[in-house]
């Protein structure tokens, strides 16, 4: 009867592990289906980002850091010019998971702003642009 049950056990986890990394290397979506729209190039969109406020963009990038909490935000890396680009969600919409750091991500959503401190100053703050998104996928492993 032990022997069984170790086999079970050893079956059930093999099991497990397997289904936990297919997962984990399978392309994911989240929201809405990312539309087939022409892409907005983060370099492009740093030259005049105030143009974008507003406006409803499709953006590609590869993710550099994710929320360890909620998955709630992700940043998308840039040329070392310019600060990461953050996608962002209220806690519960999506949930991106922190092993799709590394990979390939597209965004479809609305740009916004959000003032951030600047430094260890409390008193000064920069402004940081981010996507609010209706749908993103990141691709496959």
């Amino acid at each position: 009867m032990k022997n069984l049950t170790a086999t079970i056990l050893f079956a059930l986890s093999f099991l497990f592990l397997a289904n936990a990394h297919a997962m984990s290397t399978e392309a994911l979506q989240f929201g809405d289906e990312v539309p087939d729209t022409e892409v907005t190039n983060l370099e492009t969109f740093f030259e005049n980002p105030n143009s974008y406020i507003g406006k409803t963009i499709l953006v590609e990038g590869v993710i550099t850091n994710s929320c360890e909490n909620m998955g709630c935000w992700m940043t998308l890396k840039t040329s070392s010019d310019h600060e990461l680009f953050r996608i962002k969600v209220n806690d519960g919409e999506m949930v991106f998971p922190i092993e799709a750091r590394g990979r390939t991500a597209w965004a479809y959503g609305s740009i916004e702003t959000v003032e951030v401190p600047a430094g260890d100053s409390d008193n000064e703050t920069r402004t940081m642009y981010q996507l609010r998104p209706t749908g993103v996928k990141v691709a496959a492993e």
